[in-house]
């Protein structure tokens, strides 16, 4: 009895180690797979490390070429006073420069322009019609002299006429 409690036993024990051995290999295989993730993440970041600090390296470089350039530039122009030539530049009357232009201010100016626009128009208009009254007393006047001057020669050359057969 003693002996069939024993293997009883026993089997229920190899039964546990087997479980626990198994379940042991299981826990390996998840260890094995945590530490692959692990090491690729490692990987990951230590590549990304590198591109950065290669990113870093590269735009340094530039600032620093253009921070070069830059002072070149700002040398070169107290040096050489480089500067834009204007040709047939057309300036203001009272000498001052333009405003900045604005939507508000070129609401205004147009507003203005259209002002002044419609106000020499009118000014021509108003000249031209005082010209063409004048031109039409003018004419008015040329024919009346044009009149005066041709029926008086047309009489002239009768009274002549009876003037000769008279003497």
């Amino acid at each position: 009895e003693q002996l069939e409690t024993s293997r009883r036993e026993m089997i229920g024990l190899q039964e546990r180690d087997r479980q626990l051995q198994c379940k042991n290999r299981n826990l390996h295989q998840l260890l094995k797979n945590e530490k692959d993730e692990v090491q690729k993440l490692q990987n990951i970041i230590a590549s990304r490390a590198t591109q950065y600090n290669h990113d870093m390296k590269r735009k340094e470089r530039e600032y620093n070429k253009l921070k070069e350039r830059l002072h070149q530039l700002v040398m070169n122009k107290k040096d050489k006073k480089i500067a834009m030539d204007i040709l047939n530049y057309v300036g203001r009357a009272d000498g001052k420069r333009g405003s900045w232009r604005t939507g508000k201010t070129e609401a205004r100016n147009e507003d203005e322009m259209y002002k002044i626009l419609l106000n020499d128009y009118e000014y021509r208009q108003k000249q031209i019609l005082m010209e063409n009254a004048e031109l039409k007393k003018v004419l008015q006047q040329m024919k009346k002299e044009m009149i005066s001057l041709l029926s008086p020669q047309k009489k002239k050359p009768r009274e002549r006429v009876d003037d000769s057969t008279g003497t």
